[in-house]
């Protein structure tokens, strides 16, 4: 795995997110959401975890087990961020969704075995 495209793509989707809540709630009429808030923060931690992982023991990056659980974690990422901004967008709009904590639940269901392969990979 490229280390210097990982840190490049985390931190270009952070500030896009940054950039999308800056201008939501700009039109938000003063109404703000925690949630949208802070959409952009899950995008640089989890970059920045990948990139300790991969430079911590970067023999390991090339290995299946960890290309599978950064494909699990990236899939993670994208529904909680969808979820986060869907959440936000709904605070904002004064409103309530039953189906937002699905999002959560499907993104802690990548998460664990995108957790346990991570563990596995280094093991071995």
């Amino acid at each position: 795995m490229n280390r210097k495209k990982i840190i490049v793509s985390y931190t270009t989707i952070g500030l896009l997110l940054f950039l999308f809540q800056k201008v939501y709630h700009f039109y938000g009429h003063g109404v703000v959401s925690f949630a949208l808030s802070s959409v952009w923060i899950a995008p640089l931690v989890v970059g920045i975890l990948f990139v300790v992982f991969l430079f911590s023991k970067p023999d390991k990056g090339t290995t299946s087990l960890f290309r599978l659980s950064f494909n699990l974690m990236n899939t993670s990422l994208a529904v909680f961020t969808a979820g986060l901004i869907l959440t936000g967008v709904t605070e904002i709009a004064g409103t309530d969704s039953p189906y937002i904590l699905y999002f959560y639940i499907v993104s802690v269901l990548f998460l664990v075995p995108a957790s346990v392969l991570t563990l596995v990979a280094y093991i071995k």
